[in-house]
């Protein structure tokens, strides 16, 4: 009897071990999910401010390339209307 009542006693103290070594493990996990998400979080900020830094480069050059296009219409457009109201723009300068 007194054998029975001191495995009980030992398995009880190695249950309350065990259960205390896992409930740490436990809140290790959790911290280190913790620290999982803020890296997640950052990577997701940074993807986001990568994309919009993409997005106003490529409207950049698009502005560019609008703005070349007018440059080039734009002494067309004045030489088209010159010869309609015939102005002479040699002497406008």
């Amino acid at each position: 009897m007194w054998k029975q009542l001191f495995e009980l006693f030992r398995g009880t103290l190695f249950l309350a071990r065990d259960v205390g070594e896992l409930r740490e493990a436990v809140t290790q996990m959790r911290e280190e999910m913790d620290e999982v998400q803020r890296a997640l979080n950052q990577v997701a900020h940074n993807f986001e401010l990568l994309s919009e830094r993409e997005w106003l480069e490529r409207e950049k050059q698009v502005l560019q390339i609008q703005n070349a296009v007018l440059r080039l219409e734009a002494p067309s457009a004045t030489r088209q209307t010159a010869q309609r109201t015939g102005l002479n723009l040699a002497s406008c300068r």
